[in-house]
């Protein structure tokens, strides 16, 4: 176990300690430049943030920022829906401030080659209480990661997914249902589908964590028996699922982990590699090779 944490701690390192003044220098040109170019799109597509009851201890609401395409409302279309998970640092906001979504999603959709979907993206830290959860806080690599301990993920598909459908014009089954995540995020989709298995017909994970450290708590079980959780999912197969990680990436070798699991069990899946590392500028290129997969099999067969 000692082993195990004391690897996965290794691995985290470079996201919480910067190697140098230069990278840190170089990371907020890049985010300045990013939100140059999304500022300069015009939007195509409406976004709203919501509250939603929660169902688990800790906080009695949430927030959840959620991407609507612009032909939402009309003629009473229903729509697929994408639920879309931040990493570490991260809350509500981190896919439309640092991943764009507003760009990405206007360009997907507008090229007529996927399926407009409702992108749901909400916060998923651990809070212990209201004041910790004040402005819905980012939270460090390091506090995100030991305070997993699969409450929120517990409630997701209660929670999100139920007021999701309550609230929006949604095909509520699992053929019109996808999830993805970065980094702790994109752990977070592996057990959440995973643990639903009817829930989600299509699954990303971009450079997901693997094999962290889950503190105790009633609902570590969430984090327990994968393999098992994956006969289940698997015994109807999602239409899609996905992996992508950077070469450089220091997640490198936990998503290729989930890979070797899924050969021995001789599940498919798609694993796309990229140059880089663990950075936006991959998780954007991911998202938008996500978008026009799901719901799409054209897309998918060929």
């Amino acid at each position: 176990m000692r082993k195990r944490l004391l690897t996965t701690l290794s691995m985290l390192l470079p996201l919480v300690f910067p190697s140098c003044g230069i990278q840190r220098y170089l990371q907020r040109n890049a985010d300045q430049r990013f939100q140059m170019e999304a500022n300069q799109h015009v939007p195509e597509g409406t976004l709203v943030e919501v509250s939603y009851p929660v169902s688990v201890p800790g906080l009695q609401t949430r927030r959840m920022m959620v991407y609507l395409p612009k032909e939402y409302g009309q003629d009473g279309r229903r729509f697929p829906v994408v639920y879309l998970l931040h990493g570490a640092r991260g809350n509500q906001g981190s896919w439309l401030v640092r991943g764009q979504i507003h760009r990405i999603a206007d360009e997907v959709y507008a090229s007529g080659n996927a399926e407009p979907a409702i992108i749901v993206m909400p916060n998923v830290n651990q809070y212990d209480d209201a004041e910790d959860a004040v402005n819905m806080r980012r939270k460090s690599a390091f506090e995100a990661m030991f305070e997993i301990d699969g409450t929120v993920e517990s409630g997701f598909c209660e929670d999100v997914v139920r007021y999701v459908d309550s609230n929006f014009l949604t095909i509520p089954d699992k053929d019109h249902r996808a999830i993805a995540g970065l980094s702790i995020g994109g752990m977070q989709a592996l057990y959440i589908s995973a643990n639903n298995p009817g829930a989600f017909g299509y699954i990303g994970l971009f450079s997901p964590l693997f094999g962290s450290h889950i503190k105790k708590s009633e609902f570590s079980g969430f984090y327990q028996d994968i393999e098992e959780k994956l006969d289940q999912q698997f015994a109807d197969p999602p239409r899609l699922y996905m992996l992508a990680v950077g070469s450089g990436d220091v997640l490198y070798l936990a998503t290729r982990m989930i890979c070797h699991m899924l050969d021995r069990k001789h599940y498919p899946y798609i694993y796309l590699e990229s140059s880089g590392g663990h950075n936006w500028g991959n998780w954007r290129h991911y998202l938008s090779t996500f978008l026009y997969a799901v719901f799409n099999d054209k897309a998918i067969d060929s």
